[in-house]
């Protein structure tokens, strides 16, 4: 593995795609985005200050197996009775969590009934594997501007799980 500052990751990634690191072609694939995260190389410790570097471009696949994290965010599934048959299909970071998205968009004065929980995938990119997967409903969506979606709670949690295999490393 390559250590670099996150300076040098940041250019790489603004160049959207990485070309070298020292001078030598690595790969060139969009890139979509890069997470740090702690070290676990005892030759660079976290404690240290050392991070290493996600890449998310299109290679998707396995790209998480190696990862010692379960994920850095949900992709969530709330019902509303009063909006029977429809369901909202979101992304919230680990920070805030599903139960707690859920709790904030209740608060709302337009919504009667407070929003239900009906299921979490926990990912890595979940801003990505969200939309894919309203670009997969989006012949259900109710209106482009919402992420609200006439689909059952079952069908949706498929298609998340379905899609959801290259963002996770299969700790959950």
């Amino acid at each position: 593995m390559k250590y670099i500052t996150f300076e040098k990751a940041q250019n790489l990634y603004e160049d959207n795609s990485i070309i070298s690191i020292d001078g030598q072609a690595i790969w060139k694939d969009p890139i979509y985005g890069f997470n740090l995260i702690p070290s676990t190389d005892p030759q660079y410790p976290a404690d240290e200050g050392w991070q290493e570097i996600i890449y998310y471009t299109s290679r998707r696949k396995d790209i998480f197996k190696h990862t010692q994290f379960p994920g850095n965010g949900f992709v969530y599934i709330l019902s509303n009775l009063s909006m029977p048959g429809i369901i909202k299909i979101g992304y919230t970071s680990d920070r805030v969590g599903p139960e707690e998205r859920a709790k904030v968009l209740s608060s709302s004065t337009a919504i009667p009934i407070p929003y239900k929980e009906e299921f979490a995938f926990r990912c890595f990119n979940g801003e990505v594997l969200e939309k894919m997967v309203h670009d997969k409903l989006a012949q259900f969506r109710i209106n482009s501007k919402r992420e609200h979606f006439f689909v059952s709670v079952e069908e949706a949690k498929n298609i998340i799980q379905e899609l959801g295999k290259g963002f996770t490393n299969g700790m959950e």
